[in-house]
C-alpha cells in the first residue's frame, strides 16, 4: 500500500507541475541564458542530507527539454572545481562573483525551479557555450577511436567516425551479408564480416568495451574497399 500511495502522489505531482506550467505560461518566459534560483533537482533523501542553506542554487538554462529545463549549476566558490565558467559580480551588480560548473548539464523539472535572477550577457552566454562544447570535446574517450572494435548488447561493432559528441561504427556480422558489401576481419579468436550497409550512432559516453584496434594501414584500406563499392 505504501508503494501505491506513493507512487499515486508522485502522479500528481507532475500533473500540478504541468498545469502549473501551462496555466501560468512559465515554460514560455524563461530564455536560454536565465539564470533561476532552484532546488537542486535531487530525491527527497539527497536533498535532505544537503545543507538547508545550499539546498536552493542558481543555474543558468541552456535549452528546454520534456517537462523542464537543461541547465548548469552555479555556485559562489570555486574550491575543488576542475571545469567553471567564471561570472564577474562586477559585471551584474552582485555580491559574490559566481561560477558556472560546466562539467555536467542537468535536467531541471518546472517543480525544482523558484524565481528569475538575471539574465546572462550574450558574451558571457556564448563564451560558456564554447567552453562546454570544448569540454565535450576533451571528454571524448582516449582510448576509442578510429579502427576499435567494440562491444554492445553482445553485439561487436567496428568505428569509423568520431564526432565531437558520438561515434559511426559499422556491425561485425558472423555470416556474409546478402549484399555482399563486406569485409573478413579476424576478432576474437574468429572471423566476422565488416558490414558496410549498416550504420549505428553511439554517444561518447555509452558504455562500450574494446575489443581490439585495427591499425592505420588497415583502416585506411577498409576505407578504401567501402569507397570502391
Amino acid at each position: 500500500m505504501a508503494f501505491i500511495r506513493e507512487w499515486l502522489m508522485r502522479c500528481c505531482e507532475e500533473i500540478l507541475v504541468r498545469l502549473y506550467a501551462k496555466e501560468s505560461g512559465f515554460a514560455f518566459t524563461v530564455e536560454a541564458g536565465d539564470v533561476y534560483w532552484c532546488e537542486m533537482p535531487i530525491s527527497k533523501q539527497q536533498l535532505l542530507l544537503v545543507p538547508p542553506g545550499h539546498r536552493v542554487r542558481p543555474f543558468v538554462i541552456v535549452d528546454k527539454c520534456k517537462g523542464g529545463f537543461y541547465g548548469y549549476a552555479c555556485t559562489s566558490g570555486d574550491k575543488n572545481l576542475k571545469r567553471f565558467y567564471f561570472i564577474d559580480k562586477k559585471q551584474y551588480g552582485m555580491r559574490k562573483s559566481s561560477y558556472v560548473m560546466i562539467d555536467k548539464k542537468i535536467e531541471i523539472p518546472y517543480g525544482k525551479m523558484r524565481s528569475y535572477y538575471y539574465h546572462l550577457k550574450e558574451e558571457d552566454y556564448l563564451q560558456m557555450l564554447a567552453m562546454t562544447k570544448r569540454e565535450e570535446i576533451l571528454s571524448l574517450p582516449e582510448e576509442l577511436g578510429i579502427g576499435s572494435i567494440v562491444q554492445s548488447e553482445k553485439r561487436l561493432f567496428y568505428i569509423y567516425q568520431v564526432k565531437k559528441r558520438y561515434f559511426l561504427a559499422h556491425e561485425l556480422l558472423l555470416e556474409k551479408p546478402l549484399h555482399g558489401a563486406a569485409r573478413i576481419v579476424a576478432c576474437k579468436q574468429g572471423r566476422y564480416y565488416i558490414d558496410f550497409f549498416s550504420e549505428k550512432r553511439f554517444k561518447v559516453d555509452a558504455k562500450l568495451e574494446k575489443v581490439m584496434q585495427l591499425s592505420r594501414k588497415d583502416c585506411k584500406k577498409l576505407e578504401q574497399e567501402k569507397s570502391s563499392l
